[in-house]
């Protein structure tokens, strides 16, 4: 498969041709193109900082680089702004090709907080119907070493028959391992992250496969990170051969090498998390379920619990608020952006989340909290801060004057107005 033409659709065609399995050959040739260079430049916003003569003479020395097989990632005890900035531009490079290779599963998050991903695949997980028995699996601590980024090589190579962009991506991923800074270093995060990303997908698609020889049976499967859920209708019996045959799949594969793996077996009727959630069954929490919800989530208890001891609100179990000592010195303006910012994080994560207005304590806890904070940094009671930030509006709320806007600390109601926005741009995709 030629891909040489023009860069801006041949991504697309990456995208397509990887998606349907099909083996991608001529990857490293993309890079010969200046206007592929462009996609990076904007990625990276270089203009905003170097003169765009600069950069174009940067790329032209990369793309003659990489022809004649001698562009080499430079040593980063010996780097210079121009050292640094073409090696960024190439593993932005690398980075913009995987993406295509192996994009993003889930919606697109441009209209959606940017707090969690999980969106996808809990409204998947709520229409599960009739699900006896749950295998839960769970990989975390990634080993990111040279080992394992051969491993990962050879993921590639399934997809990828292209040896000088297996290459540039191998030692791109290599100096992902290095820990020095620079100002105009590149977020190397950013490419290991896309291959744990990799490695992830890969464990995926193996447990999708033994999915498919089990056919005989119901069986869903939702992932998002690095948990996966598999629900199961059928025998305890049957449950368990698929567990152990996932087990057998992950150590034959070597993949227990470079990460900790751990494989649970829960029935419905089981205490069962998943993504910060706890699953129950259909009809056990609440009244008037939804006609299109099978499982039930909720916030547990125990998320709530630690959020509060987390941000310093004060202790959830026996209502006591405290004063965040941390936050002293900040401006007052600050401070209130910071106490909204977090409740609505903690919101979103919990749209779909049956108990959602049990996160209505958590809300007058974290008020009663900034009052005691204020309070405590202007050497007065909660009880005067608060008759004082209500004497400031017309409907006596506590909030902020701030560049004569008025800022409330944010309400119950405001939370579920936030909820029914995001769950109605989910419903519309």
């Amino acid at each position: 498969m030629n891909m040489t033409f023009h860069p801006f659709p041949q991504l697309d065609v990456i995208q397509k041709a990887s998606q349907k399995g099909r083996i991608l050959f001529d990857c490293y040739r993309l890079l010969y193109k200046e206007d592929f260079w462009q996609i990076v430049i904007r990625r990276l916003n270089l203009l905003s900082y170097l003169q765009n003569s600069i950069v174009n003479n940067m790329i032209k020395e990369i793309i003659y680089e990489l022809r004649i097989g001698k562009f080499r990632f430079s040593n980063t005890s010996k780097l210079n702004n121009h050292l640094h900035t073409k090696d960024s531009l190439v593993k932005e490079a690398v980075v913009v090709i995987l993406e295509h290779i192996y994009p993003m599963k889930g919606f697109d998050q441009s209209s959606l907080p940017k707090t969690d991903p999980s969106f996808f695949t809990l409204q998947k997980l709520i229409t599960w119907d009739n699900m006896k028995w749950f295998i839960k699996i769970s990989f975390d601590k990634i080993i990111y070493s040279e080992q394992f980024i051969e491993f990962v090589m050879t993921m590639i190579k399934g997809k990828v028959n292209d040896h000088r962009f297996i290459q540039l991506v191998f030692y791109a991923s290599m100096m992902s391992q290095q820990k020095h800074c620079h100002t105009y270093t590149y977020p190397m995060s950013k490419l290991a992250n896309l291959i744990k990303y990799i490695f992830q997908e890969s464990i995926v698609q193996n447990i999708q496969d033994i999915i498919k020889r089990n056919n005989d049976s119901p069986i869903k499967l939702v992932y998002n990170r690095a948990e996966l859920l598999i629900g199961i209708n059928d025998t305890k019996p049957h449950a368990l051969s698929l567990l152990r045959e996932i087990n057998d799949e992950l150590v034959h594969g070597y993949i227990h090498f470079f990460c900790n793996i751990q494989l649970n077996l829960y029935h419905i009727g089981d205490n069962i998390d998943f993504q910060k959630y706890q699953l129950l069954p259909k009809g056990a929490f609440g009244s008037n379920p939804d006609k299109n919800q099978r499982l039930r989530l909720i916030v547990p208890k125990k998320q709530m619990n630690q959020w509060v001891s987390r941000n310093e609100y004060g202790d959830l179990q026996k209502y006591i608020s405290l004063a965040r000592r941390k936050l002293l010195y900040f401006s007052d303006q600050r401070i209130l952006r910071i106490y909204n910012e977090e409740l609505i994080s903690f919101a979103n994560h919990y749209v779909f989340a049956a108990n959602f207005n049990d996160i209505e304590k958590i809300v007058h806890l974290a008020e009663s909290s900034f009052l005691k904070t204020l309070a405590f940094k202007y050497k007065t009671t909660s009880k005067q801060i608060a008759f004082s930030l209500k004497q400031k509006n017309q409907h006596g709320r506590v909030g902020l004057v701030c560049k004569s806007n008025f800022h409330i600390f944010i309400k119950m109601h405001h939370l579920k107005l936030y909820r029914k926005k995001i769950l109605q741009i989910i419903s519309n995709m």
